[in-house]
């Protein structure tokens, strides 16, 4: 019965003004489909769900705007790259890998060298928040349990650390006219630069971006810039404080929240012409991902004689059903490509033949998504003689 409640409170959520304000679909994205693989155990009891949003923020290193400097701001947003509902049982996880075309939100002119994403998940329960703190111009906050960022060719986790429940994210209200919102950008970026804590920032400047400007007023419903919302609003810290502990306090706080277990992983790479593609994975309850595993030793024949081919078989599993790539040493000096890509369990194939007699020792290895290597199998040992068979 409790869930039942959970559900339809959370469908009226769904449908209500104040949560379609500020649910976008990027204009380029109409077909992503989710890949989702459950290793949970069912029992009679219905497993534990999670429902949440799927964010991806793309946003500009150096943003193409200026504070009131005239200094770039830092992490500029964009557009959304992916905004989407997820609801994941217990032990379960969902991916999916897509392109995204900047050109068609206006942005042809990015480059592969200062454009990163930030995927994040925000949980579907409502909670009071104010963004003039401690009572004034409310909000219905929704915080933001796991974040992970990549910029071209990088892969990146939601991780913990110690005072860490999970990666924290920090948005940024600002604008170009600002006089106090270069302080609070800088202090930010001050903050990501040290390395002191696992967190982003994305900065949401409301008078050069219609997606920033429905952000912070229609979701957040700022009062003034600069406005922080770490956590999607589980902290706000409002105007260009110039104390750096406050920001610290404000990341601190949010990295000792409570938060579901989740796993999050993106990656991100440039394909030119504006578009980068882009793979992204949840999981409740489960490992988000991990390499794929050699089955074994390649299978073959053992005894061969020069100059003759001879097929030999390799075989992986992934525990996440992820396709993934395999790479051949021939002991002999020679190796292939990544080939593929192939599914768990599903074997692969291929001839070889060695010139010269002689001992040699075949091994593989496996790359999933993400680039995520397994380690290199153990020898099948061939020996190549005139003799032989």
């Amino acid at each position: 019965m409790n869930r039942v409640f959970f559900l339809l409170v959370i469908i009226a959520l769904l449908c209500s003004d104040s949560v379609l304000s500020e649910t976008y679909q990027s204009n380029n994205i109409s077909d992503i489909t989710f890949e989702t693989s459950d290793n949970s155990e069912f029992t009679q009891s219905d497993p534990e769900e999670y429902i949440g949003w799927l964010r991806i923020f793309v946003v500009e290193t150096v943003s193409r705007w200026l504070d009131d400097q005239g200094n770039n701001y830092h992490y500029g947003f964009l557009d959304f790259a992916l905004d989407s509902i997820l609801i994941l049982s217990d032990g379960s996880r969902s991916y999916a890998s897509f392109d995204w075309d900047a050109s068609l939100s206006g942005f042809g002119d990015i480059t592969g060298s200062n454009i990163m994403v930030v995927a994040t998940m925000f949980k579907a329960i409502p909670h009071q928040g104010y963004s003039f703190p401690p009572s004034y111009n409310p909000f219905t906050a929704y915080y933001c349990d796991a974040v992970a960022a990549a910029a071209n060719g990088e892969v990146d986790s939601n991780i913990t650390a110690p005072g860490f429940t999970h990666t924290v994210l920090v948005e940024d209200g600002s604008s170009t006219g600002c006089s106090s919102c270069s302080i609070t950008s800088n202090m930010l970026n001050s903050l990501k630069n040290s390395g002191d804590y696992p967190f982003h920032f994305i900065s949401l400047i409301r008078d050069a971006n219609e997606k920033a400007r429905v952000r912070v007023e229609d979701f957040y419903n700022i009062y003034g810039t600069p406005t922080c919302w770490a956590d999607g609003g589980y902290e706000v810290v409002l105007g260009g404080q110039t104390d750096e502990q406050i920001y610290r306090d404000m990341i601190e706080s949010c990295g000792l929240r409570e938060v579901s277990d989740l796993g999050l992983i993106v990656g991100m790479d440039w394909l030119g012409n504006a578009q980068i593609h882009i793979e992204v994975a949840v999981s409740h309850g489960t490992p988000v991902n991990t390499p794929p595993i050699p089955a074994g030793i390649p299978a073959g024949e053992d005894n061969s004689l020069p100059d003759t081919d001879y097929e030999y078989t390799f075989s992986a599993l992934d525990n996440e059903s992820d396709w993934f790539y395999y790479k051949v040493n021939w002991g002999d000096g020679n190796e292939s490509d990544w080939l593929g890509p192939y599914y768990s369990e599903i074997s692969m194939n291929l001839n070889h033949s060695w010139t010269n007699t002689g001992s040699y020792e075949i091994t593989f290895k496996c790359r999933g998504p993400w680039k995520f290597e397994s380690i290199w199998s153990d020898p099948l040992t061939v020996n190549v003689t005139n003799s032989c068979c």
